[in-house]
């Protein structure tokens, strides 16, 4: 696993690879694998001494499945103590 980069850090590249590699993952079915499973956790998985390891886990397998798309993607990380919209403030980076 490589380190995480800050959304904001990220060039055009890695940006434009990481939102392929997702919209890979939607088309194939994948991603909805992942919202089904966070959907079920947010009843017990969220509130539970287990919430940390969980998460983690779930992060690795998520951008393991992004990697097997294009092995060049790392899942980014989002700062949410700071804005992350572009420039003019009006749309996500994303």
């Amino acid at each position: 696993m490589a380190c995480r980069k800050n959304l904001t850090r990220l060039t055009l590249a890695e940006r434009q690879a990481y939102v392929n590699a997702v919209l890979q993952l939607r088309a194939n079915g994948g991603y909805d694998t992942y919202v089904t499973q966070h959907q079920g956790a947010i009843s017990h998985g969220h509130f539970g001494p287990a919430f940390l390891p969980w998460h983690r886990e779930y992060l690795r397998r998520f951008e393991r499945d992004l990697q097997a798309i294009d092995s060049s993607v790392n899942l980014p990380y989002w700062d949410w103590t700071v804005g992350n919209l572009n420039g003019a403030g009006t749309a996500s980076l994303i």
